[in-house]
């Protein structure tokens, strides 16, 4: 008994004597009812840990018990034959002297009635109903629906993760643009060593620090260093509230290019926020079609003044 039940704990590794592959472990109960199914039978390998090696189910007598009983035949009387435990012992003749009245009484049989039709046994077996073969051959396969959900989402996670990075750093290029847009006379000036544009003289306008501060973050998340995202939200913060003042600013004073401004800048920050935060695919590509939008906005509003001034 106690070999039964270090059996039934037992996990089990089988395949098919033509099979390369094994299939497992499987639990007692399930393997008995991929037996029941006709996916094993005793010519069957399992792997005998005690042995180290495969071997036939049919050659393991209490394996082969267990998923192989055997099973009790089932025999039926006939109609109106008699039990043999039951058959009446034939009366005896009483010794002579006795009169022929008493003997009749002693052999006179009682009426016999007719038997009922036997109704054959079948021998109780467990219930299994609670695993259906094709569950556990989707689950050793990995097909159920819980799988399927699963890999589904984690497709579509992988996939906001390989676009979360190239998408920010283009929306921060194309905001260090934008920014250092006005700027872009003095750029050339220092660039062409021009000794009346210094590197602290460009620092001075806000747009260019912004600018560089942008650029560097564009040129980290390109590289994979996520390590930065709590230098970009903050970068975020401060961007939607000093351009966002500014642009109410400008909208207060009558010009309407202020309204658009500081909308623009509203959804660059708040959508590119939102996708450093979220790996679910829809909302980070909404999010960063928004950010783009503003991005763009913003820096035509802030290159646009300059532009109409040639």
């Amino acid at each position: 008994m106690v070999y039964s039940l270090i059996m039934s704990e037992q996990e089990y590794y089988v395949r098919k004597p033509d099979a390369e592959n094994a299939r497992g472990p499987f639990t007692m109960d399930k393997l008995h009812s991929l037996v029941e199914a006709g996916q094993f039978d005793k010519d069957s390998v399992f792997y005998d840990d005690k042995m180290e090696s495969w071997r036939k189910i049919g050659d393991c007598p209490e394996l082969c018990a267990v998923l192989f009983p055997e099973k009790k035949k089932l025999a039926l009387r006939k109609r109106g034959e008699a039990q043999p435990a039951a058959a009446a012992a034939k009366p005896e003749v009483a010794a002579s002297g006795n009169s022929t009245t008493d003997v009749a009484a002693k052999t006179e049989t009682p009426p016999v009635t007719e038997a009922a039709p036997a109704v054959p046994v079948e021998e109780e077996k467990p219930d299994r109903s609670g695993i259906a073969v094709a569950d556990i051959l989707d689950a050793a396969e990995g097909n159920t629906e819980e799988m399927k959900l699963l890999r589904i989402q984690r497709k579509w996670r992988d996939r906001a993760v390989a676009l979360s990075l190239p998408m920010i750093a283009l929306i921060l290029l194309l905001s260090a643009l934008g920014l250092a847009g006005p700027h872009w006379e003095s750029i050339y000036a220092f660039a062409m060593q021009s000794e009346k544009v210094t590197f602290g003289s460009l620092l001075e306008h806000s747009g260019f620090a912004v600018a560089l501060v942008d650029l560097f973050l564009a040129l980290v998340l390109a590289l994979a260093v996520t390590q930065f995202y709590p230098l970009l939200r903050l970068r975020l913060m401060l961007g939607l509230g000093y351009f966002g003042y500014m642009g109410f600013a400008m909208w207060m004073s009558g010009d309407i290019l202020g309204l658009f401004g500081m909308l623009g800048v509203a959804m660059f920050s708040i959508g590119l926020y939102v996708c450093t935060l979220t790996l679910n695919f829809g909302l980070m590509l909404g999010c960063g079609i928004a950010a783009f939008v503003g991005v763009v906005t913003f820096g035509i509003i802030r290159v646009l003044p300059g532009l109409l001034a040639m």
